[in-house]
């Protein structure tokens, strides 16, 4: 059909999303900033990381202050939480609809990788990853969501902004 107005499917699909992008603007940036700055993905590494020989809690053998006990719980529910997020972290970007994207987000993300490097490698023209990041991004706030809620995640990370249009 858009083949006979004139128009190909892709196109549509690109001006689609491009759409979906301008009107979430503020869900993008949150979720860049969940990577880049404040609480964000690493601050949720380095806890898993630095309790990653942490075992449960020994109740038998308690000092005689309840508050070591407690900080003990404190901190191997702070290291479940972080280990529940960044597995949900890591489910998002899989659950993403198409491969490229799941290639973008995670090595612009993850990897930290140059965005050069990323397109090049993926054969794709410099806008088009622009697009398909941002794109990814907005996606990836859906996914999150239900990816730490379908974990248990306790108070889960919305990145949705309350202004977007959508």
């Amino acid at each position: 059909f858009f083949q006979f107005i004139g128009v190909s499917y892709f196109e549509v699909w690109h001006m689609d999303m491009k759409t979906v992008i301008k009107n979430n603007k503020g869900t993008i940036n949150n979720v860049r900033k969940f990577f880049k700055r404040g609480e964000t993905y690493e601050h949720y590494l380095n806890i898993v990381s630095a309790t990653a020989g942490l075992s449960s809690v020994n109740y038998k053998n308690q000092p005689s202050k309840t508050n070591y006990t407690d900080r003990m719980e404190k901190l191997y529910l702070r290291a479940i939480r972080a280990k529940k997020i960044v597995d949900s972290v890591q489910e998002a970007i899989n659950s993403l609809p198409e491969k490229r994207m799941q290639i973008i987000v995670h090595d612009a993300f993850i990897d930290n990788e140059v965005s050069y490097n990323i397109y090049a490698r993926i054969h794709i023209e410099r806008s088009q990853y622009f697009v398909l990041l941002d794109y990814g991004l907005y996606l990836f706030a859906d996914a999150f969501l239900m990816r730490q809620l379908i974990n248990g995640v306790p108070d889960p990370i919305d990145l949705h902004a309350d202004d977007d249009a959508c």
